[in-house]
């Protein structure tokens, strides 16, 4: 994935069963290689960005919607897929999933 954000989630690696925290890779909010716990606003922080990028789309900074996020176990470097939950702009979960066929599909909710 290019320009993304991280959302933090801990959780049980559906793998090795271990406790883990990882920061899921995804393409939602203002796009400037930001980490994000549950709760944060991902549109509302400032950029010195000429161009910024807002993901999925610029309208939906205070809508809801979910995108996939990936990232790696810490404990037996599996690749993990999620989908990220933003709710009313605000980033609300992430919940595991199978590898998806289309890696940037995202709907509203």
């Amino acid at each position: 994935m290019s320009q993304t954000n991280g959302f933090v989630w801990d959780g049980t690696c559906p793998n090795c069963r271990a406790e883990v925290r990882v920061v899921f890779q995804s393409h939602v909010g203002l796009l400037d290689d930001q980490v994000f716990e549950r709760g944060d606003d991902v549109f509302g922080r400032e950029t010195n960005k000429k161009r910024p990028v807002y993901a999925p789309r610029y309208e939906l900074r205070s809508g809801s919607f979910w995108a996939y996020g990936v990232d790696v176990c810490p404990n037996c470097r599996t690749e993990l897929w999620c989908r990220v939950i933003v709710r009313n702009g605000r980033y609300e979960a992430s919940v595991p999933v199978a590898p998806p066929e289309n890696p940037l599909f995202w709907d509203e909710l």
